[in-house]
């Protein structure tokens, strides 16, 4: 197999920075769904279990991985996107919980990640509600994760859907123009920890 080959030092570095940043915040969420502080001494065991996630990661039981999507959108005469196993336009993605503990990526500029609220029984935007993409971060939880909280934390169902989709869905009913179809480019990392996995 060849070594991985990058465009750049400074790509190689940026990605490592960020993969390094996404490491440590799913441990410190990590930590928390185990062991969330009630009060000062709880604080103190968090920290413990924080050291315990990160030598557990140490010991080669770290199985995390990080990676960049491309989702084209049909713009620039990419192919449109067929009909799902439901018969619905514009689903890039189908609905469905991730099988690790933590999630993590940064927000992306274009609309497309959709996770489903439990509660009000309907699909949310994460690109919608952001006020900094590129700068805010999303965190969800797997069905890993579901499993080492004995259940307090859900796994997250989230979909990802193609950038006039909403508009598809609600738009043209509305009187909104459609928007331009966009590429949509993201990066994830997701936690699988040994131990909790």
């Amino acid at each position: 197999m060849q070594d991985l080959r990058w465009p750049s030092e400074e790509v190689r570095s940026r990605w490592s920075d960020l993969a390094g940043f996404c490491r440590e915040l799913t441990d410190e969420v990590l930590a928390l769904a185990l062991e969330p502080p009630a009060d000062a001494a709880a604080f103190a065991a968090r920290a413990e279990a924080t050291k315990a996630v990160a030598a557990s990661r140490r010991f080669g039981d770290d199985y995390s991985v990080a990676y960049a999507l491309h989702y084209p959108n049909g713009e620039g005469g990419a192919p449109t996107l067929s009909r799902d196993d439901a018969g619905e336009d514009g689903i890039n993605v189908k609905e469905h919980v991730d099988p690790s503990l933590v999630v993590v990526e940064p927000v992306a500029d274009v609309v497309g990640l959709d996770v489903f609220d439990r509660v009000a029984q309907c699909w949310l935007s994460v690109e919608a509600a952001s006020k900094s993409p590129g700068s805010d971060f999303v965190v969800f939880g797997g069905s890993a994760l579901e499993k080492a909280s004995g259940g307090r934390i859900r796994a997250c169902l989230h979909r990802v859907v193609a950038s006039d989709y909403h508009h598809r869905k609600h738009g043209s009913e509305n009187g909104q123009e459609k928007p331009a179809s966009r590429r949509r480019f993201c990066f994830i990392y997701e936690q699988k920890v040994a131990e909790y996995y």
